[in-house]
């Protein structure tokens, strides 16, 4: 086994235009010689933006930061309909409406909170085990339903029809593209995704990201790489060092190897040795006494 081997943490990388997210992670493990890693939060083709990449065993914990927040920069243009809901698709519809500042403004206010938007069939969610871009490249699929998702907030940077630019803070599983799509819709009208970049990814910044195309002189990965426990936004708690070997072979430490335990409320936690080691994600037990804690996910 290589030292890389034996790296774990995340990447902060830069996805460029018209590349797919799993071709931005194949690059970066070629460049860094990475045998297992992934990514967070799928970008579209057509975007750009913050693409972090989970490297060994920080891969599982992206189900933990799927749900962090999002921030996106959108440029739309009204008037246009496509298969794929941006400017990437078919156009299928056009209008020559030309909605007043004030509806813009009005309409885009709206979609703050809780909202149901359709999910685009030019997608990859998988129906009955298929991705859906597929079924629908084949014409098997012309509708995917539409998923519950939280809007935190929405700022209309500007309004000079046909384009309308936009600052969007959503939650888990937010597609932009429909966002427009309805937008459109309810300006009696249609929109579609010119460009797309994404700011923010939780604690990940467009500032701090590595274009893997662009740079002269590609970083090294230890100069670049972030160690796991920045990104666990968990209570801690503390073990006996007699207690890391059990923790390494899957087996949750008894009442008896905390120095320091977490209050009874705390649903998950992360536990550390005296030296500061992370060791591993853990939930409360059923009405364990002797095992307050079973072990979720095994990080040394």
């Amino acid at each position: 086994m290589s030292s890389i081997d034996h790296i774990s943490g995340f990447v902060n990388i830069k996805k460029t235009k018209n590349k797919t997210s799993s071709d931005v992670v194949n690059i970066f493990k070629k460049i860094y010689k990475i045998k297992k890693c992934g990514h967070l939060g799928t970008l579209d083709p057509l975007a750009t933006g913050v693409l972090p990449i989970a490297i060994n065993k920080a891969t599982k914990l992206v189900p933990l930061l799927q749900e962090w927040d999002k921030v996106y920069y959108v440029v739309a243009k009204l008037g246009i309909h496509t298969d794929t809901f941006d400017i990437s698709g078919n156009i299928m519809f056009t209008s020559n409406i030309v909605p007043d500042s004030r509806d813009v403004f009005r309409v885009v206010e709206n979609y703050i909170g809780n909202t149901e938007l359709d999910v685009p069939v030019y997608s990859a969610v998988k129906i009955n085990g298929v991705r859906a871009y597929k079924l629908a490249r084949e014409n098997k699929l012309s509708y995917c339903g539409k998923r519950n998702t939280h809007i935190l907030d929405i700022k209309l940077i500007e309004y000079n029809y046909p384009e309308i630019k936009l600052l969007v803070k959503c939650g888990k599983g937010t597609y932009i593209r429909s966002l427009i799509k309805h937008i459109g819709e309810d300006l009696k009208t249609y929109a579609t995704v010119t460009d797309l970049t994404r700011l923010s990814y939780g604690k990940f910044y467009i500032e701090d990201a590595v274009d893997l195309l662009e740079e002269e002189h590609l970083p090294s990965l230890e100069d670049i790489i972030k160690p796991m426990e920045d990104f666990i936004d968990l209570p801690k708690a503390i073990v006996k060092e007699s207690a890391v070997e059990k923790i390494r072979k899957g087996m949750s430490p008894d009442v008896f190897d905390y120095l320091l335990l977490p209050k009874d409320e705390e649903e998950r936690c992360v536990l550390y040795n005296t030296k500061k080691q992370l060791l591993c994600i853990v939930k409360k037990g059923i009405n364990n006494t002797k095992i307050p804690y079973i072990i979720d996910k095994v990080l040394i």
